[in-house]
């Protein structure tokens, strides 16, 4: 593999948004060559120190509504209970 490929395999993952399985298939290489190119290219672009987080929350976010259904209580009356509520939580 002469180094020119393995730099494009990198860069095309890298630079146009394109995933490592994509580029393996398309250069024609494997799924390790490909992720050990793009891993040297995302190496040679990013800083070498990064700075400390200052600042970490966690955002929760709701999809749709949530559903619920009426089900027996224990004491014999009768409760909602969610059947569904989908919901995102990531690191910002």
């Amino acid at each position: 593999m002469t180094s020119r490929l393995r730099t494009s395999v990198g860069e095309a993952v890298a630079d146009r948004g394109r995933t490592v399985v994509q580029d393996a298939r398309d250069f024609e290489v494997s799924w390790p060559v490909a992720n050990t190119a793009f891993t040297a290219a995302a190496e040679a672009a990013l800083p070498k120190d990064t700075p400390p987080v200052t600042h970490l929350g966690i955002d929760e976010t709701r999809r749709g509504k949530a559903k619920f259904r009426l089900v027996e209580a224990p004491d014999g009356g009768e409760i909602w209970e969610v059947v569904a509520d989908r919901r995102h939580v990531r690191l910002v």
